[in-house]
């Protein structure tokens, strides 16, 4: 059934008990608030075993805190199997309301009140009022049971958590978390977060136990509304003596310098351990760094239930960049453990190629010359080589890497004299991180090779060995010239009369005849 045809039942209800206390229909409140109550998961069941049948009301205004608290509805029906709870409240007839202020109906299902004996359970309704018809519909409110307590610890402290409640209307602003034996009051007041709990701690020896009160928002101050029933109890029993130690924590993978492909899993690894904690107890927080900024890996975040070892795959984010993982593992005392990897390098770009030898185009390629591809970044040694080829096909291929794997030399069989090949690096060629990023297209380089090799012709279509040695002669000649001139004699100068001789003359020897004696002497 509509929410209207509810409310126009609510309607009949109210106008019922008025004549059935002589109010005249001309005397009306001048403002009735009405709506329904379901129990919990939307229970409309008629019968004691629906807590919306049991559930009792308070009203107040959090925009005028002023105005009086009305406890109880003026009517209320129970639910009938097809259509929820229904109340309504003349909150007109004690407050001096103005349209605009906003009115917060809480409900609550307590044990021991209205025949109720099962869990507590509350909700809350709020709506704005507004002037104009008399019986205003402020909407349904369906009952949450109370959330549910776990305790844990050892020794001198006891450590509770809570889930928080839905809260549809979100209302709710806190919890107030009681401990027998102990104080009459709250020992802890805890604000409405993603993971509820408190650590007690310095506690003797004993049994200890625990239950919360649900807060809801009373003004615009800070005030609070603080529910009648509370949750069931969660005891613990702790021996009392020596403190709490910090657990341990170390991410084991990736390491330092490891890369990840953008937009990928990136399985993140680690071990963790306390002395006091049970391992699946430990609340764990993995978040990412770029320079001085944390940035969560959503999926642990204040998390627990793993194992040790643990991991989780991670998909990482679009980036081109080095990022640290760091690791944060607290126990239920609130100590403390971290580990980081400091640079782990996120890729998101595919890779390229720099340049291949012979470059496309060349010719008079050497017959066994070396093809040598450089990558723009570290490649998959494996992949790479496989996503090779020449066509036409060569045997014999061998591959050297180079250069932190962004060059690799391809040997071969000797190419065919004389004859066109093409290079092709086809996309399987991927880079170095995980899983890796391929080619965005593939590569080819057309090369054609010269007569031997030694390579191909020069220009004009001579073997480069003939250049060589032809130059190679004209040097012999040239050199052989310019001895050959250093050792030719140079010509006598015409003979001049000296008046000294360079070095004495010897003495010319008489003819024999004149020294033979004369005759007759």
């Amino acid at each position: 059934m509509a929410r209207k045809a509810w409310i126009a039942i609510a309607l009949v209800v109210w106008l019922s008990v008025l004549a059935f206390h002589g109010v005249s229909v001309s005397a009306l409140p001048n403002h009735v608030v009405a709506g329904g109550v379901l129990g919990p998961g939307g229970d409309v069941s008629s019968g004691p075993g629906n807590a919306a049948n049991a559930a009792g009301m308070v009203f107040y205004s959090t925009s005028q805190p002023s105005y009086t608290v009305l406890v109880g509805a003026d009517s209320y029906t129970p639910a009938t199997g097809t259509v929820p709870a229904l109340f309504g409240k003349d909150v007109g007839a004690t407050w001096n309301w103005a349209d605009g202020d906003v009115m917060v109906a809480v409900i609550e299902t307590v044990r021991g009140v209205n025949g109720w004996n099962a869990v507590n359970s509350t909700s809350s309704i709020d709506a704005i009022l507004r002037v104009g018809a008399t019986v205003q519909d402020v909407g349904n409110g369906t009952l949450e049971t109370f959330p549910t307590i776990t305790a844990s610890g050892s020794t001198n402290y006891v450590f509770t958590q809570w889930p928080r409640l839905a809260d549809a209307n979100g209302n709710i602003v806190s919890y107030s978390l009681y401990r027998t034996p102990g104080p009459a009051s709250p020992i802890a007041t805890v604000p409405t977060a993603a993971s509820m709990n408190y650590n007690d701690t310095g506690l003797a020896g004993g049994s200890y136990c625990y239950t919360v009160q649900v807060n809801y928002r009373r003004d615009l101050t800070g005030g609070v509304y603080g529910t009648t029933g509370r949750s069931e109890r969660a005891c613990r029993t702790i021996s009392g003596g020596a403190g709490n130690t910090p657990p341990t924590a170390a991410i084991t993978a990736p390491v330092t310098g490891a890369c990840g492909t953008g937009g990928q899993g990136l399985t993140i690894r680690w071990t963790m351990s306390d002395a006091e904690t049970a391992v699946g107890s430990l609340r764990v927080w993995l978040n990412y760094t770029m320079g001085t900024t944390p940035n969560p890996i959503a999926g642990v975040q204040d998390r627990t239930g793993f194992s040790s070892p643990a991991s989780y795959s991670w998909t990482t984010p679009m980036l081109d960049s080095n990022v640290g993982i760091v690791l944060t593992v607290m126990d239920t005392l609130g100590l403390k453990a971290t580990s980081t990897v400091a640079a782990v390098k996120i890729d998101s770009t595919a890779p390229t190629i720099v340049s291949t030898q012979p470059a496309g185009s060349a010719t008079g390629v050497a017959t066994n010359a070396a093809v040598v591809i450089t990558f723009r970044e570290a490649m998959n040694t494996t992949a790479t080589e496989a996503a090779i080829s020449f066509s036409p096909t060569v045997t014999g291929l061998t591959f050297a890497w180079s250069s932190g794997d962004t060059v690799v030399t391809v040997g071969h069989a000797a190419f065919a004299a004389n004859t066109p090949y093409t290079l092709t690096v086809a996309t399987g060629a991927k880079d170095a991180c995980s899983p890796g990023l391929g080619l965005a297209t593939a590569y080819t380089a057309t090369f054609t090779t010269g007569a031997s090799s030694t390579g191909g012709t020069g220009p004009g279509g001579i073997d480069p060995l003939w250049i060589i040695i032809a130059i190679i002669i004209v040097v012999v000649v040239i050199v052989a010239l310019l001895v050959m001139r250093r050792r030719k004699p140079s010509a006598a100068p015409p003979a001049q009369a000296r008046s000294e001789p360079d070095a004495p003359m010897e003495e010319s020897s008489p003819p024999e005849e004149s020294l033979a004696p004369s005759a007759g002497r």
